[in-house]
């Protein structure tokens, strides 16, 4: 499994180590913000705050050689394992905050703490199912030469920036992410269902926007998409945040949790 460990001059949060893992068609570079300056790269403004970070490139994606069958092999459940054997604090976006509430559920004790992004109780499937996908393999040969037809990529440039993207953002990052994307393998993409961890009691924070059209599709007003927030809470001390903005960014950071 490659991995991107970032670990700051002075830190003084001991013991403690953010795990964080990116959502689907991504890999873990998407954490240094692309190169388009720190206030979009996780490392440093994590690492500013002393704490240790850790970026992982799911099975079958981003920097690992290997491409293990797309529908067989890399599924949820194996990443679920992987990050069973080295997480104690979790920090996920979309797809990856699906996979952190797996793991509460089946291993409760397993993480001390969870941070998820772009994730609730209630999906909205349209932009996986009616987005025009094609092989990897077929879409580019060459930067995706021998990669199993199982791996899939999103190809109109249109489609992906409308699904992960809105308001006020940098066109120019939209279209670096659409030239870098990762896959999605049929395993992951038959098997996008997230479900409440009902079992984990610790400390979770839920950072989920008004305008994210996987999980509060619009027409939804904002009070429909915080009572959808609301239904994914589970038992114990719960803090639910509506809209991003920067002292949420510092709370988060800060592990004011």
């Amino acid at each position: 499994i490659r991995a991107t460990y970032c670990v700051p001059r002075k830190p003084n949060r001991k013991n403690a180590l953010q795990i964080v893992v990116n959502g689907i068609t991504y890999e873990k570079n998407i954490w240094a913000g692309y190169g388009f300056g720190s206030q979009y790269n996780w490392y440093f403004q994590a690492n500013a705050r002393g704490y240790a970070a850790l970026a992982l490139d799911r099975p079958g994606h981003g920097a690992n050689p290997a491409r293990p069958d797309p529908l067989r092999v890399i599924q949820p459940q194996l990443n679920v394992e992987i990050f069973r054997v080295i997480i104690r604090a979790a920090y996920g976006h979309s797809y990856g905050s699906s996979l952190g509430l797996m793991l509460a559920e089946q291993d409760p004790t397993a993480v001390d703490a969870y941070v998820l992004t772009g994730v609730s109780s209630a999906q909205n499937p349209a932009p996986v199912r009616d987005g025009t996908w094609l092989p990897a393999a077929l879409f580019d040969p060459i930067r995706f030469q021998g990669v199993p037809l199982g791996y899939i990529v999103l190809v109109n440039q249109t489609q992906r920036t409308l699904a992960m993207y809105a308001s006020g953002f940098d066109p120019a990052i939209a279209a670096y992410d659409f030239a870098t994307q990762d896959t999605i393998s049929n395993g992951e993409a038959g098997a996008l269902v997230t479900k409440p961890a009902t079992k984990y009691t610790r400390s979770l924070l839920v950072v989920t926007g008004d305008k994210d059209i996987f999980y509060c599709s619009p027409p939804m007003t904002a009070a429909q998409c915080e009572a959808i927030l609301v239904k994914t809470r589970v038992d114990g001390d719960r803090i639910y945040w509506f809209e991003i903005n920067k002292d949420l960014l510092n709370t988060i950071l800060n592990g004011d949790l």
